[in-house]
């Protein structure tokens, strides 16, 4: 029961360790310096007071300063990002009574317990003097103690791991995918004192865990369960070997689970129906990463889970804000951007175009050019405008590079005449310069009429070497006025 309760206190204060060095961990403060310590003592403290050692007042009057910054100041010691965070993994919905009942018992386990328990151990006269030298209650038992050390070992690699995962480099990330969980299952071996075998199996499983990012759905879930029963596999000769069953399923839990998934930065057992496009992690600190679907199509993900599917054709980085992160992806499909927010985790910036008009839009002006001989750089333009709000519900303009193009960027040196024609009118330009080349420009005009309203005008605009025909452009805008979203 002792060492249950032991290993429940160095849990507790490792996942306090854990959620310290992801806000501390890139960047030095006054608070830094004062929190790192908190937590350095509050391991001594858990492993002095596991051997009863009636001296632990020393730790505890160097920890009794330390834990009243952590009660004054519990943001900065990040008692309130763990509640926080509660809700975040859960998605239950925020309940300031259950934030304060998580909170305080962080608070009460990480201060108040260890003198308690100290006062526990002195009151029923178990507290004894041990072999501990006044050095290793200072602090040098984290690293004299065999017991300690072997436990720290694994904090340590825990704690490295996490930090590599926040740190986004994708060579450091395979780095540690690879050698984290090998090297824990060799100290908890050692911990128990028996031969650390088929270290092997975990190397390869680690691979298998490394490389089934790129893969999806029934590929991935495969490689996954080939992994987890390949750690389960090696953890089953441990415990022939010691039988703990505690041992056991914490070990396969946490070495099949939860230590690779730091050391990658991120769950890969969630949106797992969707691959991990390429081998680089993208900004901003927090974790996101682009994932894709068998179509091609991309969307984001963070760390824990989806964000946006995968039904974008390309997305970027928008622009940089209040640090060097950027917080904003612009999100490009059928010849329009959306602008995501992954601070707020929200669309920002909402246009008024009609996506689903906007794609049958695309379809009518990308078949155009696919069953047409075009030229380099020729360009394509379909425009609705809604009369009645004013508004521009589908703009998709491509060019020809090869295929047809989206330009997602409007091309500003060619001169928009859609102001300049009425309704059943042309509008022609021979001389419109495209890059370093001139091509000849027509546009026409179609206004769409419900109930004796003009509801809707249509502008379509070939930009091509040859002239283009009247007639092209007629049955164009006659195509769109038939699209269903326009009958409305």
């Amino acid at each position: 029961m002792k060492y249950k309760f032991l290993y429940l206190d160095l849990i507790i204060c490792a996942v306090w360790m854990l959620f310290i060095f992801g806000m501390y961990g890139g960047w030095v403060s006054l608070f830094a310096a004062i929190v790192m310590p908190s937590v350095f003592y509050r391991f001594v403290l858990t492993f002095s007071l596991s051997k009863n050692e009636i001296r632990s007042w020393l730790p505890l009057l160097i920890y009794a300063p330390l834990s009243a910054w952590t009660i004054l100041w519990g943001h900065n010691f990040c008692i309130d990002q763990i509640a926080d965070f509660f809700f975040y993994l859960t998605h239950i919905e925020r309940n300031d009574i259950i934030h304060d009942v998580i909170k305080n018992f962080f608070l009460l386990w990480l201060v108040a317990l260890p003198y308690v328990y100290y006062l526990f151990l002195v009151i029923r006269k178990i507290a004894v003097r041990t072999e501990l030298t006044w050095v290793e209650l200072v602090g040098a038992i984290m690293w004299h103690d065999n017991q300690t050390k072997i436990i720290s070992g694994v904090l340590m690699v825990m704690l490295i791991a996490f930090v590599t995962g926040l740190s986004m480099s994708a060579v450091a990330c395979q780095i540690m995918c690879f050698t984290a969980t090998p090297v824990t299952y060799w100290l908890i071996c050692r911990y128990n004192r028996v031969v650390a075998e088929k270290m092997w199996v975990f190397v390869i499983a680690m691979v298998i865990f490394w490389y089934a990012q790129i893969m999806a759905g029934v590929w991935r879930g495969s490689m996954l369960l080939i992994c987890f029963v390949m750690i389960a596999y090696v953890m089953t000769i441990l415990y022939q070997k010691i039988k703990n069953g505690l041992l056991f399923i914490g070990g396969v839990l946490y070495l099949g689970v939860l230590l690779p998934s730091f050391s990658i930065g991120y769950n890969q057992y969630s949106c797992i129906h969707y691959a991990r496009y390429g081998f680089h992690y993208l900004e901003p600190f927090r974790g996101i990463l682009y994932i894709a679907d068998s179509k091609g199509l991309f969307g984001l993900r963070d760390r824990y889970g989806l964000l946006v599917e995968p039904e974008y054709e390309n997305i970027r980085i928008g622009e940089n804000h209040t640090s060097y992160w950027s917080h904003q992806y612009i999100l490009q499909k059928d010849g329009y951007n959306r602008y995501y927010d992954v601070f707020n985790n929200k669309f920002v910036q909402e246009s008024d175009i009609v996506p689903n008009l906007q794609h049958q839009v695309r379809n009518i002006i990308e078949g155009y050019f696919v069953n047409h001989a075009n030229e380099y750089d020729d360009i394509g333009q379909i425009m609705v405008t809604d009369l009645g709000s004013d508004k521009t519900i589908a703009n998709v303009q491509i060019s020809m590079k090869g295929n047809p193009v989206f330009c997602y960027v409007p091309d500003k040196s060619i001169i928009d005449d859609s102001i300049m024609i009425i309704s059943d009118e042309f509008y022609r330009d021979d001389s419109v310069k495209v890059r370093s080349r001139y091509k000849r420009s027509v546009s026409y005009v179609k206004d769409v009429v419900r109930d004796s309203i003009n509801s809707y005008r249509i502008f379509v605009r070939l930009v091509t070497d040859s002239l283009p025909q009247s007639e092209s452009l007629i049955k164009i805008a006659d195509n769109v006025a038939t699209l269903e979203e326009l009958k409305q």
